[in-house]
């Protein structure tokens, strides 16, 4: 297609009637045309482009050109700036510098932009000045301060720009505002360090890229130290874990409980994939619940406790009932007015005898319990006869009352 525009600056060039080619010279705007008489086509007029002078180009192009250029970089969203090698004076600044840090292009060109922004460097200037000087290139992050007094962090990449007898001039700085990004990746990192997690990252084969988190001290390690160690070398036991990793590498998430040392572990593996979706590495987070599982234990504990207090204060209340029941009749007997009958006084306080026994032996057992809780619980075993303690038992219940009589029928021992 022929630009419409150009049609006024358009001739056309006739070769011969009976060609069926047309050349079409399409002339620049700055461009004049002339004409002169050619004697191969016979006096006809042709017209030839008369192009610019270096004078009008200089004139006319040239600052059109410039002007072009400069609006090009007030189109860009980085901060461009030009600055000289030998006073550090700022000789271009375009809108994006001018949109960062608040300062206009008047007001910052002539100025030295380490004044001007309060600039904070990684290293001594004049280092990165040398650098500069002879590799043509830096970067690297810098701090600054705007006009309104915010804090910046910037992405700064700066070339170098010699004359033509090779000695350095100028250099051409690109800010790239960074600022969101650092405080996002500062704010990860506080939630990192001080959350209970141990966050980590494995490649292909199996070897740690990423070992960080709190949960590094809770194994008595420093961030990042199993990078470069193998997995399957350094967490073999407890095996689940393996197995885990594994399955990620099959492709499936996977969360497991796992236990390293005296640390528990809620732990979620992912599989790491490429643009083709293939896996490249797994990705995991391990959660430090040893204080959840702590908690849970003792409450466990504590259950366990209340149901044996329950347990044993009713064992406790059986003897103590009989007790009280032979000596409320050992009591009534001596109260009447027969003559006591020595074998039944004999046989109640031998049966008060037996209960205290008994009391005896539930607090002996609640004593087991402390030592079994201890590690330090020693078994005793014996044969036990069955019919004194069924006979205790009857002779404990007749004793509550004499409204019904109650017989038992055993041999006098299984011994």
């Amino acid at each position: 297609m022929i630009d419409r525009s150009l049609s006024s600056r358009v001739r056309w060039s006739e070769h011969g009637r009976s060609s069926s080619t047309i050349v079409l010279v399409a002339l620049p705007l700055h461009t004049r045309a002339r004409s002169y008489s050619d004697p191969a086509s016979e006096g006809r007029s042709r017209l030839l482009p008369e192009f610019p002078s270096k004078r009008d180009m200089a004139s006319t192009a040239l600052p059109r050109a410039i002007g072009t250029f400069e609006e090009l970089l007030d189109l860009a969203r980085d901060a461009i700036i030009v600055r000289d090698v030998d006073s550090g004076a700022i000789l271009y600044w375009n809108q994006g510098a001018g949109a960062l840090y608040g300062w206009s292009k008047v007001e910052a060109i002539g100025h030295r932009a380490p004044e001007l922004l309060h600039t904070r460097f990684p290293e001594p200037f004049e280092t990165m000045l040398d650098e500069l000087v002879r590799t043509g290139a830096w970067s690297g992050e810098l701090e600054r301060t705007t006009r309104d007094g915010r804090h910046v962090v910037v992405e700064s990449r700066w070339n170098l720009r010699r004359d033509g007898d090779g000695t350095p001039r100028i250099f051409i700085e690109v800010d790239t505002d960074v600022t969101e990004r650092r405080q996002a990746e500062t704010t990860l990192r506080m939630v990192v360090d001080n959350a209970p997690v141990l966050l980590f990252a494995l490649d292909s084969k199996g070897v740690f890229t990423l070992f960080e988190g709190q949960g590094v001290q809770a194994l008595g390690l420093e961030a990042g130290a199993m990078v470069g160690h193998s997995i399957f070398e350094e967490y073999r036991n407890p095996p689940e874990i393996l197995e885990r990793v594994r399955e990620a590498y099959a492709g499936r998430a996977v969360a497991f409980t796992s236990r390293i040392d005296s640390v528990t572990f809620d732990a979620q593996l992912a599989p790491l994939r490429d643009e083709q979706d293939r896996v490249i590495g797994v990705i995991g987070v391990a959660t430090d619940v040893s204080a959840r599982i702590r908690a849970e234990e003792a409450e466990h504990a504590v259950r366990e406790r209340d149901a044996f207090l329950s347990i044993a204060a009713h064992e406790l209340r059986t003897p103590l009932t009989s007790l009280r029941g032979f000596a409320q009749l050992l009591l009534r007997r001596l109260d009447s007015a027969a003559a006591l009958d020595g074998a039944a006084v004999q046989r109640l306080t031998g049966r008060i005898e037996r209960q205290t026994q008994t009391l005896g032996a539930l607090i002996d057992q609640l004593l087991d319990v402390t030592r079994l809780n201890a590690g330090r619980l020693r078994l005793d075993r014996r044969e036990t006869d069955l019919v004194p303690i069924v006979a205790d038992v009857v002779a404990a219940v007749q004793a509550r009352g004499d409204a019904h009589r109650l017989v038992l029928h055993a041999p006098p021992t299984l011994s």
